[in-house]
């Protein structure tokens, strides 16, 4: 009989156990069957890639052309005889620095009234008898009067045959001996045409030097790189796929530039360069 009891006892235990220990072990078959399911996610490769708009490196002629900006004035004068016997008393209607046209009437002497001989404007007046003029700045002819720095000078001194992009021919008509604080020189430009006119100003005017680079790689100038600025510093492009996509660095000599494109040497036709990387070495915004 006490063996029995004993018996029911653990049995009774046993099924207590059981009870208990079946809800952790449906848990832990759940947790494998879902474990068996579940696939880790692949880790993204982290892939470099342009910061500009790729650019084809392309082979053509370029032809060698500089820029500059300035006014287009004259440097002309034309001088009108004042043969009243006292100009002193002449009664003025312009000032100097006025415009003055043939034909106007700038003054008045004892109510008869003076006309100007000249278009132009009126830069001096000496009324004094025996030696009275009217001295005029000329509209025409007109001149590109600018101001270079010493590559552009030493172009327009070496060159031949310069001519804008319309075909216009250029000279060089005066350099200054003197330099500007700013270590440019003042120049005075002749352009064969007449679509310019007294006044004007031009901007980023293009003047072709006749000379032709043959058959070169050339790329948008943003390709082109230093990491540490100095003419004994390499020079870089960043090769990346057409789809933008960083491939390598890839060291280069620059040559000749016009601003918009450049010379290189050290890369192949047909491959791809990132056109923004320049900016962030330069600490600007792509």
């Amino acid at each position: 009989m006490k063996f029995l009891k004993g018996l029911v006892n653990c049995l009774f235990w046993l099924l207590i156990l059981t009870l208990m220990a079946a809800p952790l072990g449906m848990i832990w078959m759940i947790s494998r069957e879902e474990m068996a399911q579940y696939t880790a996610p692949e880790v993204p490769v982290l892939q470099e890639v342009s910061i500009g708009t790729p650019a084809s490196a392309t082979r053509r002629d370029v032809a060698e052309c500089i820029t500059v900006n300035g006014q287009f004035t004259s440097f002309t004068w034309a001088y009108q005889e004042l043969d009243q016997r006292r100009p002193d008393q002449i009664r003025w209607l312009v000032n100097v620095g006025d415009e003055i046209q043939a034909g106007q009437v700038i003054g008045t002497y004892n109510g008869t009234d003076i006309s100007a001989e000249q278009t132009g404007i009126l830069l001096d007046r000496n009324s004094y008898s025996g030696d009275a003029y009217l001295r005029y700045q000329l509209f025409t002819p007109v001149v590109l009067s600018c101001r270079v720095d010493e590559r552009t000078l030493a172009v327009l001194k070496l060159s031949e045959g310069l001519t804008t992009e319309d075909g216009e021919t250029v000279s060089l008509v005066f350099a200054s001996s003197q330099k500007n604080a700013d270590g440019t020189t003042d120049v005075r430009l002749h352009i064969e045409s007449d679509r310019y006119q007294f006044g004007q100003e031009v901007e980023c005017l293009r003047i072709l030097t006749g000379r032709v680079y043959q058959n070169v790689i050339v790329l948008p100038s943003t390709c082109v790189y230093q990491k540490d600025q100095g003419d004994d510093q390499p020079w870089y492009v960043r090769q990346v796929t057409e789809n933008g996509l960083f491939l390598s660095e890839l060291e280069v000599k620059p040559g000749y530039s016009d601003g918009d494109l450049i010379c290189v040497s050290g890369i192949s036709e047909g491959g791809w360069y990132d056109t923004g990387y320049k900016a962030v070495t330069e600490g600007k915004t792509p």
